[in-house]
C-alpha cells in the first residue's frame, strides 16, 4: 500500500512501471496503492502492466487500486495493460490522454489481458476510447463486470473503443459521451450488457434500459435495488469465488449483476394485497392484486393464491400477481396470499373476513313484485 503521485518524464509508466521480463513464476501484484498526477511522455501516465510471454494472464496484476488525474502523451493516461496484464477491482477516474484510451489501454500480443471488477469514469482522452480503448484484442482482451461511464472521446468510443477486436460481457458501459462504444471493425464482442445502442450481431443477454445507479451525480455508481442490472448477467466460472469492486461477494442472490457493484443489501421479501370489488353477488368475478417488494429476484415469484384461507393454494403460478376468482357460494371469506422465488425467499399475507359473498340477485324479484302490487292497490 503506497501513494504514488506527481512523477514525470518517464517514457511509459510514469507512476509504475512493473513488467515481469523474467517470466518469474510468481509474477507480481501491484496493490492497495493511491496513483494520482503523474505523468508519462508516450503511454500509462499512471501505470503500465506487463508479463508478455508469460503464458498466464494473472502473473502481472494491478488490484483495487485508485487510480486518478494522471496524464499520457500519447495514450493510457490511467492504466496500460501489455499482453498478460490483469486489472481487478481498480478506480480508474479523472485521468487524461492526447491519443486513446484515456483510463484504460489494453494490448494484445500472444496472450490474454483481463480488467475485471472496476470501476472506469471521468476520463477523457483526445482521439478514441475515453473509459477504454482495446487494441490488436481479436477476442483477447477482455473487459468483465466493469462500469464504464461517464468518459469522453472526442473522435469516438467514448466508454470503449474496439481497434481491431476486444470482448466486454457483464459490464455497464453508459452514459458516456459522445457514443457509448465505437469500432474500427466487426471484431469485436460484446454480452450481457447494458449499454446502448443495442451491438448488433451477437448480442446475447444485452440491455439497453438505463441502469439506475443510486446516485451518479454525486459519483455514487452503486446499482439502486430498482436497477435492470441486477442479476442480469451471465455467471462465468471465476464468479463465485471472486469479489466486487468493493469486496463483497460477486455473486450475491442466484446471478451475477452486470457492471462492477453486486447489490448485498436487500430487504426481506414482503408482499401484500387488494381486492376489487370486495363484496359481490355468487358468480361475481373478483379481481386480487398482489403486490411485492425486498428482494432482487422479484422476476422470479411464484404467487400461491388461497381464496378461501383454507391452507391449501387454489392458483399457484409464476409471474401471477393479477389474477381473477369467482365465488359460487355465499359467505364471508378470508384470503391468503404466499410468494417464493427460487432463491428460498418467501412472504406470506392474510386478510381475514375479506370477501362478502350475497345470493343471487334473483331471489330479491318476488319481494319487490309484491310490493309494486301492494302500492297499485293502494292507489285504487
Amino acid at each position: 500500500s503506497s501513494v504514488i503521485c506527481m512523477n514525470r518524464g518517464a517514457l511509459d509508466g510514469a507512476g509504475i512501471m512493473a513488467y515481469n521480463h523474467q517470466n518469474m513464476p510468481a509474477g507480481f501484484l501491484v496493490s492497495n496503492c493511491t496513483i494520482y498526477g503523474n505523468t508519462a511522455l508516450s503511454i500509462g501516465g499512471g501505470a503500465a502492466i506487463t508479463s508478455i510471454g508469460d503464458p498466464n494472464p494473472f502473473a502481472g496484476a494491478i488490484r483495487a487500486c485508485n487510480v486518478y488525474g494522471n496524464w499520457a502523451r500519447n495514450s493510457a493516461g490511467g492504466v496500460a495493460l501489455y499482453d498478460v496484464g490483469f486489472a481487478d477491482q481498480c478506480a480508474i477516474s479523472n485521468n487524461y490522454c492526447a491519443g486513446s484510451g484515456a483510463g484504460l489501454m489494453m494490448v494484445f500480443y500472444a496472450n490474454k489481458s483481463f480488467a475485471r471488477n472496476s470501476l472506469i469514469v471521468n476520463n477523457v482522452a483526445s482521439n478514441y476510447g475515453g473509459g477504454i480503448a482495446l487494441y490488436n484484442g481479436t477476442l483477447n482482451t477482455y473487459v468483465e463486470n466493469c462500469t464504464v461511464a461517464d468518459n469522453t472521446a472526442l473522435l469516438g468510443g467514448g466508454g470503449v473503443y474496439f481497434s481491431n477486436g476486444g470482448a466486454v460481457s457483464n459490464s455497464i458501459v453508459y452514459y458516456n459521451t459522445p457514443d457509448n462504444w465505437a469500432f474500427s471493425n466487426t471484431n469485436y464482442r460484446i454480452r450481457y450488457t447494458c449499454t446502448i445502442p443495442r451491438p448488433s450481431g451477437a448480442v446475447q443477454g444485452n440491455i439497453t434500459n438505463a441502469p439506475q445507479f443510486a446516485g451518479r451525480a454525486g459519483g455514487n455508481y452503486r446499482l439502486a435495488h430498482t436497477s435492470p442490472c441486477i442479476n442480469a448477467g451471465y455467471t462465468l466460472p471465476w464468479m463465485p469465488a471472486s469479489s466486487d469492486f468493493f469486496g463483497q461477494p460477486r455473486v450475491r442472490y442466484g446471478a451475477v449483476d452486470m457492471g462492477c457493484h453486486e447489490v448485498q443489501d436487500f430487504a426481506a421479501l414482503w408482499c401484500a394485497f387488494s381486492a376489487s370489488p370486495t363484496n359481490v353477488l355468487i358468480d361475481e368475478p373478483v379481481v386480487f392484486s398482489a403486490a411485492t417488494d425486498g428482494t432482487s429476484s422479484l422476476a422470479q415469484l411464484v404467487y400461491a393464491w388461497d381464496f378461501n384461507a383454507l391452507g391449501t393454494p387454489d392458483v399457484a403460478l409464476l409471474a401471477a400477481p393479477v389474477v381473477t376468482h369467482a365465488y359460487t357460494l355465499a359467505g364471508l371469506y378470508s384470503v391468503a396470499l404466499a410468494v417464493s422465488n427460487t432463491h428460498g425467499d418467501s412472504a406470506a399475507h392474510v386478510q381475514s373476513n375479506y370477501i362478502s359473498v350475497l345470493p343471487e340477485s334473483c331471489s330479491v324479484f318476488p319481494l319487490l313484485a309484491w310490493c309494486t302490487a301492494v302500492r297499485w292497490r293502494a292507489h285504487r
